[in-house]
């Protein structure tokens, strides 16, 4: 308690629990020494710490934040490949980058990408490392390595997980967890720079199902123009036409020329730590000159060289590679291919632990393991074949603190690899018999061989002891000791073995002596060794105290799809029918694809009807993952089959999920078997589905089976509607072909299960578009101006004068053609007799369509053909768009001038004096309107003109007549007082000396004009107005006196204006008490 506020601003953990334990132990006896203890300890630390030392320390929340986020996505840590690079670089290597011009533009142009691309060896991470190293100085940097030793560090997602991560801990004060889309992130980043290396090393390239590495750079350059990316890749064909195509790419081959100075440097300085050498430099010289010579820009592989040696070189990574495997002693050799087969087949580095404890077990004979005959000093492993291994040390979140004792081996280069799998390697008279060792198969059956007999040997270690009850057992298993079990503590590779046999196993095809071992496993306590380590089949975390709940043996044989397996399990009387997470072994064969499997399943009589756990049928799986190998035996074993056409717990028939996925023959395969062709749910049958995606091959293969073509599907489509909806004629041609009715109507299908059900439902339906879908084909074709399936639509009989009802706007195909513009699909309707004079809701007429687009000869050309000019809102529309020759025509072809439009609020004339068009103004007085006929809401066409200062046209309607005192309806104003609330002083004096009544009042808000003027601060217009008479002293309206209005709006002008006329001040303030 007494240290409360030193721990406000000091705090620190140790204060923090002297403080605890005090405030524990405060009573009223011992409150003063708890005090005093507080206070003491404290005082000493604090003499300890120097205040700046505490200041620069990162806050424990601050480090609890960061590395709660680091787990959270999981990302790869990219520090470990860099921290590789620079132990194996030369200092100075890469100078000559930073300062090429390439290089130069890149850093000072935005969204730019540095390519650099060579052959394997030619020192691209080198030179990537460089550029890192250099940019790290720079607020916002990003940089991720590729790697082919590991696979957390091949994918696309993986990749963006590391850079989310790294883009948080810069900014980490500016986001929320919530926010951690790294495209989303970016948004808010000034310029920043990103490296990826080794983009040939990516297992996700190219992604045909889901997004690929090189379609996500294209994505992230397009999202960000201060994005500057540097790539480095072998010039492989994909990426090479990648880069071709992007804009803003700048390449760098890395030829020899421009890596000459750093081989150079590397090799002088490899020489020179040859201790053997250092008293002869003339060796060293020779032995400088002839690696340089002979290196043709790839970095050497191996300092282990003699003077014996120079004038063999070898030439080739090939060559060198074959090389030191010979040199392996004999007595080695077996440790080196086992050592090798590991790192070239493995998803993973390993660390150095599983190395010794890999190499430590003996595969031919029990016990597998015996920990005594692990290698005394784990590093020793490198003895083995140090050339082709490299062992990197790893380090934490923090790069500056190694995490000591975890070092991990994996090849030293990509072409290690290449070699080791190639057909050189196989062919190579002396690598013969090594060379079959590391053919898949092979290698991954010794793998395998390797695994499972450490897991029997742990086994037998543990659970075959003197004294390990059963319980003792479970804890040895599950019981964690710091981050690990102690299983996992002890025997280090335990973990990779569990993991990782099953999938080298299913790859290796033929796994051979294996298989004893493998059955072995699937007997003991081994098995539970097994999947207490690694539970694949298990989407959480499944123990309770004393309790392991596994899945069924067959269901993990068919899980990693073991067929030998699988057969031995249910020939042992395997229960067929048990469940794992996933359902039952047949559900995860479909899951899978392990038609073999399944057939063995079906024999043992599985039940084909278990759902899985998200209720979905084997036969479903099936569909769904476009099994169509395994389609043919399952109507044999299911009862489903019968009702093949009925909707599943997402309301997709079967068929269309075939359909959907676009499976022909699986959708051939259910058609055979009696699947209902014309079951539907709310998205309609399948051919309606297959007809919006536009797949052409399904059409006629549904239709060759008797789909009925017009049924209705969601919002009332039919499929010929759907067809014309989006566009695609091929599909449209065929409908009509095979009969499809070419004027239905969706609505009018009444006879169907599901229009009937949507009826008696409607009030349930969130979307209630599912009814308005009343469009006829023709109308679809004409507004989305398609004109091939208007013709098509027509050849076929289409009735051209059909009424489409969406939105109750009863149109034809006429209207919806000029209403979207596409005259020459008008003018094809208009040839072929379409009614000219048809009328709608919404555009009203053909007519009035072309006229508002403004198509003067389609408008001639109806009314040649005789639509009727005066359908409401034509002439409207012509005068208040300025087609003025269209005026003239719709006037001589009888429109009448004075119709009243309530789209428009008044007559014609009403419409040109609202737009301003003196000429339209002056052509209709001329023809006749009535310049005193229906007014608009807020007057008559004078009005209008008054409000707007339209004095040309005022006094066009003032010469023909208008009544200058009339007022308007709404707000019973006369012209002048419209004139005066809107300022126009030039409409005022007009009006005034064209009789307007000065004092008139208008209505009882407002008061007379002059009253309105001195409000509103209009000096001049009342000038205009006592000219002319006006009453000052005239009470009327809500204001007042004039006198009054502009004192109470601090008019001081215009009130200084009215006592110099003389106004009654005693009748103002008399108003106002």
């Amino acid at each position: 308690m007494e240290a409360a506020g030193l721990m406000n601003q000091f705090p620190c953990l140790i204060i923090r629990g002297i403080c605890d334990y005090s405030d524990t132990h405060k009573n009223k006896e011992w409150q003063g020494y708890a005090a005093m203890t507080a206070a003491a300890y404290t005082r000493d630390l604090l003499h300890q710490i120097q205040p700046s030392k505490v200041n620069i320390e990162t806050k424990l929340i601050e480090f609890v934040n960061n590395e709660c986020l680091r787990q959270w996505p999981d990302p790869p840590d990219p520090s470990v490949n860099f921290n590789k690079a620079i132990e194996l670089r030369q200092a100075g290597s890469g100078q000559w980058l930073l300062q090429d011009s390439r290089y130069l533009s890149w850093k000072n142009s935005e969204n730019s990408l540095l390519w650099l691309h060579g052959i394997p060896g030619c020192g691209k991470t080198v030179l990537s490392t460089t550029i890192i190293q250099y940019l790290e100085k720079e607020e916002m940097f990003l940089y991720f390595y590729f790697d082919f030793n590991d696979t957390r560090k091949q994918t696309l997602e993986n990749m963006i997980r590391s850079l989310c991560y790294q883009l948080y801990r810069n900014k980490a004060s500016q986001r929320h967890l919530d926010e951690l889309t790294f495209l989303m992130m970016i948004q808010e980043a000034g310029k920043i720079y990103v490296v990826l290396d080794a983009l040939d090393e990516s297992s996700t390239l190219e992604d045909h199902h889901t997004r690929g590495l090189l379609s996500w750079i294209g994505s992230f350059r397009s999202s960000r123009n201060s994005v500057r990316l540097i790539a480095t890749s072998r010039p492989e064909h994909a990426i090479q036409s990648q880069m071709d195509a992007w804009a803003g790419v700048i390449p760098v081959p890395l030829e020899s020329h421009l890596t000459e100075g750093d081989i150079n440097s590397y090799i002088v300085a490899r020489v020179g730590q040859l201790s053997r050498w250092h008293a002869r430099t003339d060796i060293q010289d020779e032995i400088i000159f002839a690696l340089s010579s002979k290196a043709n820009g790839i970095l050497p592989g191996s300092s282990n060289l003699k003077k014996s040696t120079l004038k063999s070189l070898l030439r080739t990574l090939d060559q060198t590679y074959s090389r030191i495997l010979e040199s392996v002693p004999l007595d080695h050799r077996h440790y080196t291919i086992r050592l090798l087969q590991f790192l070239t087949f493995s998803d993973r580095p390993l660390r150095i632990e599983e190395a010794v404890d890999a190499i430590a077990v003996n595969t031919n004979e029990k016990p597998y393991f015996n920990p005594e005959d692990r290698m005394p000093v784990p590093e020793e492993v490198l003895s083995y074949c140090s050339s082709l291994v490299a062992m990197t040390n790893r380090r934490g979140p923090n790069a500056r603190y190694e995490i000591k004792g975890f070092k991990e081996l994996s090849l030293a280069h990509f072409s290690v690899k290449e070699y080791l799998i190639s057909d050189r390697f196989q062919q190579d008279d002396r690598m013969k018999d090594v060379g079959l060792d590391f053919l898949e198969t092979n290698a991954r059956a010794s793998i395998v061989k390797v695994c499972v007999a450490y897991l029997l040997g742990v086994e037998a270690l543990i659970y075959r002891s003197p004294g390990v009850s059963a319980g003792k057992f479970y804890h040895l298993m599950f019981a964690e000791e710091g981050e690990k079990t102690v299983i996992q503590q002890e025997y280090p590779i335990a973990q990779y073995a569990a993991k990782y046999w099953p999938e080298h196993a299913r790859l290796a095809k033929n796994i051979g002596e294996a298989k004893s071992l493998i059955w072995d496993l699937m007997q003991s306590a081994a098995y539970y060794i097994n999947w207490a380590l690694y539970d694949p089949a298990s989407r959480f975390f499944r123990t309770q105290p004393g309790v392991v709940f596994f899945a069924p043996k067959v269901y993990y044989a068919t899980l990693f799809g073991l067929t030998w397996l699988v057969e031995g399990l249910l020939e042992d009387g395997a229960d067929v029918n048990a469940k794992g997470d996933d359902g039952t072994a047949l559900n995860v064969a479909l899951d899978r694809g392990h038609g073999e499997i399944l057939h063995l399943l079906l024999q043992a009589g599985a039940d084909a009807d278990a759902p899985n756990e998200d209720g979905d049928t084997p036969l479903h799986v099936v569909v769904r993952r476009g099994r169509g190998g395994m389609v043919r035996w399952l109507p044999e074993h299911t009862t489903y089959i019968g009702a093949i056409g009925s909707t599943v717990a997402d309301g997709i028939t079967l068929l269309q999920e075939g359909v959907r996925d676009g499976h022909v023959k699986i959708i051939r395969q259910l058609l055979e078997h009696g699947a209902d062709i014309n079951g539907m749910n709310l998205d309609g049958t399948a051919l309606r589905w297959t007809v919006s995606h536009g797949n052409y091959t399904i059409v006629q293969l549904l239709i060759k089976y008797g789909a009925d073509l017009d049924l209705a599907g969601r919002y009332g489509g039919i499929p010929l509607q759907a067809a014309v909806h989006y566009g695609h004629g091929n599909i449209v041609q065929c409908l009509l072909e095979n009969g499809a009715d070419a004027d239905l109507v969706s609505k009018d299908q009444g006879s169907t299960e599901i229009f009937y059900w949507l009826c008696q439902n409607r009030d349930k339906l969130a979307n209630e578009n599912i009814f308005n879908e009343r469009n006829t084909p023709l109308y679809l074709a004409a507004t989305y101006s398609d004109e091939k399936m208007v013709q098509q639509l027509l050849k076929h009989g289409a009735d051209i004068n059909a009424i489409s009802t969406n939105d109750n706007s009863n149109e034809t195909a006429l209207e919806g053609a000029l209403a979207g513009g596409h005259i020459e699909i008008a003018q094809q309707l208009i040839e072929h007799g379409a009614n000219v004079d048809a009328r709608s809701k919404r555009h009203g007429s053909a007519l009035y369509q072309a006229v508002t687009k403004g198509f003067g000869h389609i408008v001639e050309q109806l009314l040649d053909l005789g639509a009727d000019p005066s359908v409401a809102g034509t002439l409207h529309e012509a005068v208040s768009r300025g087609h003025e020759g269209m005026i003239k025509q719709l006037i001589d072809y009888g429109a009448d001038i004075d119709s009243y439009s309530e789209a428009h609020e008044g007559t014609p004339l009403c419409a040109a004096v609202c737009a301003n068009r003196n000429e339209i103004v002056q052509l209709l007085l001329q023809n006749g309107a009535n310049v005193n006929g229906t007014e608009l809401s807020y007057g008559f066409a004078l009005h209008q003109a008054a409000m707007g200062g339209q004095v040309t046209i005022l006094q066009q309607l003032l010469d023909q007549g208008a009544d200058v005192n009339v007022t308007g309806y709404n707000d019973n104003r006369t012209a002048l007082q419209a004139a005066v609330f809107h300022g126009r002083h030039d409409a005022v004096l007009q009006l005034l000396q064209h009789g307007a009544k000065v004092n008139e009042t208008g209505n009882q808000f407002d008061g007379p004009a002059l009253t309105i003027a001195a409000a509103e601060g209009y000096s001049e217009i009342v000038h205009q107005l006592l000219e002319y008479d006006a009453d000052m002293n005239a009470i009327d309206g809500s204001e007042g006196t004039a006198l009054q209005a502009a004192a109470s709006h601090g008019r001081s002008e215009i009130v200084q204006l009215l006592l110099n006329r003389a106004a009654d001040v005693s009748l103002a303030a008399g108003n106002i008490e």
